[in-house]
């Protein structure tokens, strides 16, 4: 693949990549940037990747990037069961 052509697949690819919304805003550029990367880097043989290949390659990324610990985001953490608040308007 030329150069030139593989500059005009990541520029379309590029056009079309948005982050997901539960993504902190911090990391939006660097997520869209890197799923770009992954997504049209060739192989040793000139092709790109499947989408199964591309799926494990943001999910790597977002395992690195992520925080590992969310407990603090659940409401009554410290129980052996969740609580749900409901409201009624």
């Amino acid at each position: 693949m030329y150069s030139g052509q593989l500059e005009n697949i990541r520029r379309k690819y590029a056009a079309n990549v948005k982050a997901p919304s539960w993504l902190p805003r911090n990391l939006h550029n660097s997520y869209k940037q890197t799923l770009v990367n992954i997504a049209t880097a060739p192989n040793n043989k000139g092709r790109l990747p499947n989408k199964e290949a591309v799926k494990r390659g943001i999910k790597a990324w977002l395992n690195q990037r992520l925080p590992q610990d969310r407990k603090s985001t659940r409401l009554n953490s410290s129980h052996g069961y969740i609580s749900y608040a409901v409201f009624c308007l």
